[in-house]
């Protein structure tokens, strides 16, 4: 009863006559154009709703609602195409059947490695494990491995990073150059109290603001996410970021009290500083010379008391370029 009424509401508020909304307007069609192009990079084709939760709003001068989105969609003059509720570029169809694909892809991935995020969620120390890159998407492939994105205790980052890495190697689960598909990628970890990431941007970065929007939380210890969402407000200078907190909650970690009980007793047997050095001496020791070579010389790889960060050879230039490039085709910049 209380589902139909919902959606009885939901249609009623969405049918409201068209002459209450802005119509060509220049600026909104550009940003949705802009959103569609950067997806298509990734063989992903969006909704009426996924065009406004994504909805890239670096050049607009005000917020429009998802009425607005729909209506513009629906008879703005648009080099689009549309057909099973998905829009997309023309000679793009193909992309719908992938979609559907990899969400069910991404829906297997996450039944099979549920198991390693409960592990990973007693773990000393991590308050927060979300979900990022194309998973978090869900326009994961076969071979995709998971990325992992994790929030912990000030002061403790290397305790942290220590006993995960440690865990995924003796189950095996860390990627390798020829076996990357379901293996987990634990390469960011970052204190609580420095959330703010706004310094790791770089130039018109768009691939870096979707990779954060798209951050999907698996454990979430007293609601670190939202505390993650605030101290980057300025997101939403740049795409749509409403219900962002309220609306993530499906696939979390529930941990019961003993479960809570057993992190809080491993956290105190390891908080000393003396554990927090060695484990950091160690994982300097055995780190790959690559990365060593490239620590803190830029935003790639970051190691110090606030960020453990290692994406040496990321391609976020290359997208955003790419995705530069594939705008001129439609937009008149």
């Amino acid at each position: 009863m209380l589902a139909s009424t919902f959606t009885t509401l939901r249609d009623l508020a969405f049918s409201l006559p068209t002459l209450i909304l802005p119509q060509n307007n220049k600026d909104l069609r550009q940003a949705i154009l802009q959103t569609i192009v950067y997806f298509d990079q990734f063989d992903f084709t969006l909704t009426e709703w996924e065009v406004y939760k994504y909805l890239w709003r670096k050049d607009l001068n005000r917020q429009f609602s998802f009425l607005e989105v729909r209506e513009a969609l629906r008879f703005e003059n648009f080099e689009l195409a549309n057909k099973q509720g998905f829009y997309f570029l023309p000679g793009r169809e193909v992309l719908i059947n992938i979609r559907k694909a990899r969400q069910n892809i991404a829906s297997q991935k996450y039944k099979k490695t549920r198991w390693v995020f409960n592990f990973l969620s007693k773990l000393p120390f991590v308050e927060l494990i979300a979900i990022c890159n194309s998973l978090a998407g869900e326009n994961a492939k076969e071979e995709s491995d998971i990325d992992l994105f994790v929030v912990v205790k000030p002061g403790k980052l290397w305790t942290a990073r220590f006993y995960t890495l440690l865990f995924l190697r003796i189950f095996k689960l860390r990627p390798k150059k020829n076996n990357k598909q379901d293996k987990i990628c634990a390469n960011f970890f970052i204190n609580r109290d420095q959330l703010n990431i706004q310094n790791l941007i770089i130039k018109d970065d768009i691939y870096f603001m979707y990779w954060l929007r798209q951050f999907t939380p698996i454990y979430d210890r007293d609601s670190v996410f939202c505390d993650l969402m605030f101290q980057n407000k300025w997101l939403k200078d740049f795409v749509n970021t409403d219900y962002l907190c309220a609306l993530n909650g499906r696939r979390k970690i529930r941990q019961n009290f003993l479960s809570r009980l057993l992190k809080s007793s491993i956290e105190l047997i390891n908080d000393f500083n003396f554990i927090e050095k060695l484990t950091a001496k160690i994982q300097l020791k055995i780190m790959p010379t690559e990365l060593k070579e490239n620590m803190n010389q830029g935003i790639e790889v970051v190691v110090d008391d606030q960020m453990l960060k290692f994406h040496h050879g990321h391609k976020k230039e290359q997208f955003r370029d790419q995705w530069q490039k594939n705008l001129k085709r439609y937009i008149s910049c």
